[in-house]
């Protein structure tokens, strides 16, 4: 009965594994591909094309990017604070 699936340190092992392998890609892709959206956006503004907006906007929901910083570029709650505060 002496299995490696009934050993801790296996199964230590195989957590720190995917644990160093997550912290090592996503963090490197989500840098690389943040340049994609600051290109569809910028050429969806240029072009005025619809399509580039429903990409970035179908980026940013892959992203978790809340639509509040897809719009045209300033957050609506520093908008709102803005506004609030000038008055």
């Amino acid at each position: 009965m002496n299995s490696t699936f009934y050993d801790p340190a296996f199964w230590s092992r195989v957590q720190f594994g995917f644990t160093v392998t997550y912290h090592y890609l996503f963090p490197q892709l989500t840098m690389g591909l943040a340049w994609f959206l600051v290109y569809w956006k910028w050429r969806a503004l240029r072009t005025g094309d619809e399509k580039y907006n429903q990409a970035v906007r179908f980026w940013a929901k892959i992203f978790h990017i809340p639509p509040d910083f897809v719009g045209d570029g300033a957050p609506r709650r520093v908008r709102a604070a803005h506004t609030l505060m000038s008055r």
